[in-house]
């Protein structure tokens, strides 16, 4: 059984916005000021996608009248439905219900009397027909056959929209929009599920335009009474402890950082480890980390595991402002436990 899918509308109203071509490549992008990003789902045709699909079109509403023309749309993608499960076993034939009895023969009619010798007497009436015998009842019916197995779902279409930070395929942020197959059924499209994803791209106004229609500064700085200001990078808090750690876990934890324009809740933190004292630094943690905890807002742990038994490891925590500024907190150093062993902690360099 196939369920149909659903898809929401959205709109960057008040903004004006990029639309990216399908490879993605932000410079072939096209700027209107003031305009609004639509989405239009449509199904998709039975040639295209003969197990059912939709079709996604995306653009700019270059004449705000609130609908996407055919003429707006900059990316069409089609996501097709998965294959009908297999066909359940027919049930077996049920028995042929028992004959009813054949009905008594009708009464033969009297004979006629004989005609005087001579002429041929006319010929006498026929008898009447006897009368039909009364029907047999109707045999049971037999048994119904046990119906066959359902076979399974196919996989139903699922998408995802999460904001861009501005980087290399926004330059001034914006939002990603990710596709796939939901291949597991729980309605969320997860990581190992994303076929591929869109980007629709804020404009930046640069500095010489804050304060106008767009009202947004490059590089990450803030518009304030017209002029744009240096957006500082976050303030790191206290440096890294270790809590709870076993011989291929290591739980890190530290105090949460600050910043001139995003509120506290809103900074996001990111873990990275390596077995060298190379990630001291903002460009050494980014060059040469191994990544334990991705970009996450608002959280003072977490638990890196699939470590080595009694390994030295250097741990180091970015964290990032709203508008894409990072700074990093002072490394730490942990010791994996081995057999029978407690895990070491100090600080690095020490």
């Amino acid at each position: 059984m196939k369920t149909a899918n659903s898809f929401v509308f959205f709109a960057l109203a008040g903004a004006t916005v990029l639309t990216a071509a399908c490879d993605g490549d932000p410079t072939s992008a096209t700027a209107i000021a003031g305009a609004s990003a639509l989405g239009t789902k449509t199904p998709a045709d039975a040639a295209t996608c003969p197990n059912g699909g939709s079709v996604l079109k995306f653009g700019v509403d270059g004449n705000r009248d609130g609908v996407l023309q055919d003429s707006e749309v900059d990316v069409t993608q089609v996501v097709c439905n998965g294959v009908d499960g297999l066909v359940g076993v027919t049930g077996a034939t049920g028995a042929t219900g028992v004959a009813g009895a054949t009905g008594a023969t009708g009464v033969a009619g009297a004979t006629g009397a004989t005609g005087v010798a001579g002429a041929t007497g006319a010929t006498g009436v026929a008898g009447a027909t006897g009368a039909t015998g009364v029907a047999g009842a109707t045999g049971s019916n037999g048994t119904n056959g046990t119906n066959g197995t359902n076979g399974d779902a196919g996989a139903r279409a699922a998408f995802s929209q999460t904001a861009e930070y501005p980087g290399e395929n926004c330059a001034s942020g914006g939002v990603k929009l990710s596709y796939g197959a939901d291949d597991n059924g729980n309605s969320t499209l997860d990581g190992a599920e994303v076929d591929g994803s869109l980007y629709v791209c804020n404009v930046s106004c640069g500095a010489y335009q804050c304060g106008g229609s767009c009202g947004t500064c490059s590089g990450g700085d803030v518009c304030t009474a017209g002029a744009c200001v240096v957006n500082a990078p976050p303030t790191a808090g206290t440096s890294l402890n270790f809590t709870g750690s076993s011989g291929s876990i290591v739980v890190v934890n530290w105090a949460a950082a600050s910043d001139d324009t995003t509120p506290t809740a809103s900074l996001e933190y990111q873990v990275v480890y390596s077995t060298s004292n190379n990630i001291t630094t903002l460009t050494n943690a980014e060059a040469n980390g191994t990544v334990g905890q991705d970009w996450t807002a608002n959280i003072g742990t977490a638990t890196i595991g699939g470590l080595n038994f009694a390994t030295a490891y250097y741990f180091q925590v970015l964290v990032r402002d709203g508008g894409g500024k990072k700074s990093v907190y002072i490394s730490g150093t942990q010791t994996t436990a081995g057999s029978g062993s407690a895990a070491l902690f100090c600080p690095a360099g020490q």
